[in-house]
C-alpha cells in the first residue's frame, strides 16, 4: 500500500484509469472473479498510465495495473497486462459479452467518446453496473 501511495504522490497529474466494479449476482450468472477465476466479493484495479521512462515494458506501454481484492487487500502490480485474458477484468466481463439471456440488465459508462480520437490529459473513468434477476429472493 505504501508503494501505491508513493506512486500516487509522485505522479499526481499523470493520466490514470480507475476501475471500480461492483456486481450483484444471483450466484449462477455473474460474479466478480479474480485472475484465476475464483469468486471474490469485490476488487479494485488501478491502471498505471504510460510511463516511457520505465524499465518495465508493461508500464512503458501503458498496459500495467495494480490489483487488490477482499482476499489480498494490498496493492500488487499484476503480472498480466490490462488487455490480456486471465486477469480480473477480463474474467469478470466475459459473461457480460457472452450472455444471450434477456433477464439481465447492465449499464456501461465510458467518459471518452467512441471515436478514433485519443486524449492524453486527465483521467478517464470506466464503470460496469450489472443487475441480474434473482431466483427465490424474498
Amino acid at each position: 500500500m505504501q508503494s501505491a501511495l508513493r506512486f500516487a504522490n509522485k505522479y499526481p497529474r499523470m493520466q490514470t484509469l480507475v476501475f471500480f466494479i461492483v456486481l450483484w449476482s444471483s450466484g449462477l450468472a455473474f460474479t466478480c472473479l479474480d485472475s484465476i477465476q475464483d469468486p471474490v466479493d469485490w476488487y479494485y484495479v488501478y491502471k498505471i498510465p504510460e510511463m516511457r521512462s520505465s524499465a518495465d515494458w508493461k508500464v512503458k506501454a501503458g498496459l500495467a495495473h495494480f490489483y487488490l481484492d477482499v482476499n489480498s487487500p494490498v496493492w500488487t502490480l499484476s503480472g498480466r497486462t490490462i488487455n490480456e485474458s486471465q486477469q480480473s477484468i477480463y474474467e469478470t466481463m466475459s459473461p457480460v459479452y457472452n450472455n444471450k439471456a434477456d433477464d439481465t440488465m447492465y449499464l456501461m459508462y465510458n467518459d471518452e467518446p467512441p471515436s478514433n480520437l485519443s486524449y492524453n490529459r486527465g483521467g478517464h473513468t470506466k464503470v460496469l453496473w450489472l443487475l441480474t434477476k434473482l431466483q427465490d429472493f424474498g
